[in-house]
């Protein structure tokens, strides 16, 4: 679980468990060089916050559930994350299930 803003070289989920950020009714800022998403990543009270998430290199999928705050049911509120990509690679955001994630491409940050 994540519960603080952070710096990360690697975030790496995986299938048989799930990533949780408490984004605590506030804005979480996470930085990571490298993305690397084979299971899902969860938003822990995101009533009123906000998820801002930074990538620097790269974006990869590592089979399994690629999905960022996309619910098997309930509400879905995409306006609760923001991802900045500095990375080279193609990034599409079919393979991650976060329809009208507001993604902003960057060369840096």
């Amino acid at each position: 679980m994540i519960e603080e803003d952070g710096w990360y070289d690697i975030i790496h989920t995986f299938s048989n468990r799930k990533l949780q950020i408490d984004l605590k009714n506030g804005t979480r800022t996470i930085r990571v060089a490298k993305l690397v998403v084979g299971g899902p990543i969860q938003l822990l009270n995101p009533e009123g916050g906000q998820l801002i998430l930074y990538v620097a290199q790269e974006i990869s999928r590592d089979g399994g559930d690629a999905h960022i705050n996309y619910p098997d049911n309930g509400p879905y509120n995409p306006s609760v994350r923001t991802l900045y990509y500095a990375g080279q690679g193609e990034f599409w955001n079919e393979q991650f299930k976060m329809q009208t994630l507001s993604l902003k491409m960057r060369q840096s940050f």
